[in-house]
């Protein structure tokens, strides 16, 4: 295999792949593949301003489908924020159109650089919230899977949601003192900031 048909993350489009048998044998759909089907959702990865015209997201859109003057809803700052996408680009030209597994440029109007950043969602109106609490299942990667090779005690970690990275604390099950590489465990997840789930 050449340099260039390696993969850019070898342990990432592993996991992808593994994740995807375990959801097929399961009779589930991947969580990690796009979806079409479902409303609308970009985690926003970059913002520049448009000037008077707005603010200009940048970001692969997981679900659903977008067309310019469609309404949206920028989730992650606190109280959500509406707008409309007035153009698309893809690839650096206008598309009428883009969905699921495109990476795009969004310009939303009457939005200030300021009221979003990476981490925030754009989405269809109504469809997802932000939340601080939540509860997971889990499972600790071991060092041959590309995770840990010591346990995970439940003190605060850095965790990633999406585009977002977040401080938060971890609860584990009464009597479970840590989680070790290979356990899979429901935990109570409390961020530092609110999250868009």
């Amino acid at each position: 295999m050449t340099n260039s048909e390696k993969p850019a993350n070898p342990t990432a489009a592993s996991l992808r792949g593994k994740v995807g048998d375990l959801a097929e044998k399961l009779g589930v759909q991947d969580p990690a593949a796009p979806d079409p089907g479902r409303p609308f959702l970009l985690a926003v990865t970059q913002v520049m301003s448009s000037g008077a015209r707005g603010a200009t997201v940048h970001g692969r859109i997981e679900h659903g489908y977008i067309q310019p003057e469609q309404r949206v809803e920028i989730i992650g700052r606190g109280t959500p924020i509406r707008s409309v996408c007035t153009a698309i680009e893809k690839s650096m030209e206008p598309v009428s159109k883009a969905e699921a597994g495109d990476s795009v440029q969004l310009r939303l109007a009457n939005v200030d650089k300021s009221d979003v950043s990476r981490g925030c969602v754009v989405v269809a109106p109504g469809s997802i919230a932000a939340h601080k609490t939540f509860e997971a299942e889990v499972y600790l990667l071991t060092a041959d899977e590309g995770g840990c090779s010591e346990p995970l005690p439940p003190d605060s970690s850095l965790l990633q949601v999406r585009t977002l990275s977040v401080p938060g604390s971890i609860a584990l099950p009464d009597g479970v003192e840590a989680i070790k590489p290979g356990d899979a465990t429901r935990v109570t997840v409390t961020l530092l900031q609110q999250a868009a789930l």
